[in-house]
């Protein structure tokens, strides 16, 4: 399990990633929480980091009150 604690809360990014094919969870309103499968191919794990990466710059680069709506 891979969490990643944001500034922020991050729940819209659950749907956001499953509108890009990313399957995410959010806990405690600001942790991004990944479970990644045992059997990951280094080229699958490239991909998710990619997208994770994305999601989470653009919530970075919006104002923090609108991030929350």
């Amino acid at each position: 399990m891979i969490g990643i604690d944001l500034d922020r809360p991050c729940g819209a990014l659950v749907q956001t990633g499953l509108e890009r094919g990313l399957l995410i969870n959010v806990t405690a309103d600001t942790v991004l929480r990944l479970l990644p499968p045992l059997i990951m191919q280094p080229a699958e794990a490239q991909q998710l980091l990619q997208g994770v990466c994305e999601l989470v710059e653009e919530l970075i680069s919006e104002p923090a009150a609108a991030a929350s709506e």
